[in-house]
């Protein structure tokens, strides 16, 4: 499976996460002008080459040649790959670009996916608090449990201060369950969604 796909064409990666040469080539239009070999014999090409296998802290090279076998082509690290897209066409650099932009929106999506929620999430008040923010707009919800607009955000989305449990909930808490459970005598850590 690629990590990227450009124009309908899958863009591979070896072992090092570099990418395909060949593919992006290919993706192009394939024409033999725009080869990776001819590419990377250019002057500006190779001085790039050079600069970042300078600048980098890892061991692996930015190009690598695989020659045989399913995983043959030319690899490249991401930098070189928009130089080579660049060296093409505005259009294809572009494509690039975009291609690459996605890959990392889809990251940062399963990032905050995989991010464990804040221990209070679990408890009964919360979900009292989420229907109701649900049902309500935010403002009017943060002006009936009397506290700040942006606490209550931080609060729904497990971010901030209350999210990383630099602040307590207690108080949210005991406002939620006086406000919408008014006529319950539970206090709101004695609930649980389990």
């Amino acid at each position: 499976m690629s990590a990227i796909t450009i124009f309908s064409t899958g863009i591979r990666q070896d072992s090092e996460g570099r990418f395909c040469l060949n593919d992006l080539h290919r993706a192009s239009g394939g024409f033999r002008k725009h080869g990776p070999a001819l590419w990377l014999a250019n002057l500006q090409a190779q001085q790039l080459v050079e600069e970042i296998a300078k600048d980098r802290t890892d061991t692996g090279n930015p190009v690598s040649v695989i020659r045989g076998g399913n995983q043959q082509g030319t690899y490249a690290c991401r930098e070189l790959v928009y130089a080579y897209a660049m060296w093409i066409s505005a259009k294809f650099h572009l494509a690039v670009i975009r291609a690459f932009d996605a890959m990392q929106m889809q990251r940062l999506r399963q990032a905050v996916l995989h991010q464990p929620q804040p221990n209070y999430m679990g408890e009964a008040w919360f979900a009292i608090l989420r229907h109701q923010a649900g049902c309500t707009m935010h403002r009017a919800l943060a002006r009936a449990l009397q506290i700040h607009e942006s606490t209550l955000s931080q609060v729904l989305n497990g971010s901030g201060y209350y999210g990383d449990g630099r602040c307590s909930t207690d108080r949210i808490a005991r406002r939620v369950m006086r406000v919408f459970c008014a006529k319950q005598r539970v206090h709101p850590r004695q609930l649980s969604l389990v």
